[in-house]
């Protein structure tokens, strides 16, 4: 799907999008990460209990044939507790986790690709689940707009990541911007609650939210938030 340059400047002008070259750099960072003792199977613990409930809530009903993509994947994969559907993974590093983890991501389709520039015609997906990765993306407002375009009219869109008081918020984009070289995260971006449920608000209609306990290890200022997600068009409409 094109995009002509005034899309671009729409999509774009809500949030200052981080360099190629910076984003290559968290990607580095990102791939070291998981290599990490147990880090992946305290991951798949901490979603299994906390997001597998709802994920399985708003597939109930959907037909064997469906079609589930998971968004910015990452080893975790956590779609993997849906059980209908046929499986969607995307991920830039989808290669590098599957030779991380030999025999341990699930069966389903894989595309190492950009989470904004899905091979897939519009409409494909019955459910996209995106859990703690958009602010992992090159570009988080293009990668919305990709979901939105890629989720059916009566579909859902799980998302979940980690959010911070406004001023952390600030201070941890300003501290990236200006003196990286401080800065050992894997994610560029730095969202508080207040603006991330804008964003999500741009693309699509909030139908639940809710706040998740604090995993083990988590930033001190910090705190995980799960939304589920309709078109616009079904606002008022849950699962």
């Amino acid at each position: 799907m094109k995009r002509n340059a005034a899309q671009e400047k729409r999509y774009m002008a809500h949030h200052r999008i981080i360099s190629q070259a910076r984003w290559l750099k968290y990607q580095k960072q990102e791939a070291e990460y998981w290599h990490g003792n147990t880090v992946l199977e305290n991951r798949l613990a901490y979603i299994e209990r906390h997001y597998a409930p709802m994920m399985v809530r708003y597939a109930e009903g959907l037909p064997d044939e469906a079609h589930v993509l998971d968004l910015g994947c990452g080893p975790v994969c956590p779609s993997r507790f849906v059980v209908s559907g046929n499986k969607t993974y995307v991920d830039p590093l989808l290669d590098t986790f599957r030779r991380a983890y030999p025999g341990k991501l699930p069966k389903g389709e894989r595309l190492a690709v950009p989470t904004d520039t899905i091979p897939k015609p519009d409409a494909s997906f019955d459910m996209i689940v995106s859990i703690d990765a958009l602010d992992r993306v090159m570009n988080p407002e293009l990668t919305l707009n990709e979901a939105r375009r890629l989720l059916k009219t009566d579909g859902a869109f799980i998302f979940g990541m980690k959010v911070y008081p406004i001023a952390v918020a600030m201070a941890c984009y300003y501290a990236d911007c200006f003196i990286p070289v401080f800065c050992h995260r894997r994610h560029p971006y730095f969202y508080a609650h207040t603006g991330i449920r804008k964003t999500l608000q741009r693309y699509f209609s909030i139908v639940e939210e809710y706040r998740l306990p604090d995993p083990e290890g988590i930033d001190m200022f910090g705190r995980e938030m799960a939304f589920v997600c309709r078109h616009q068009a079904l606002k008022g409409q849950g699962g």
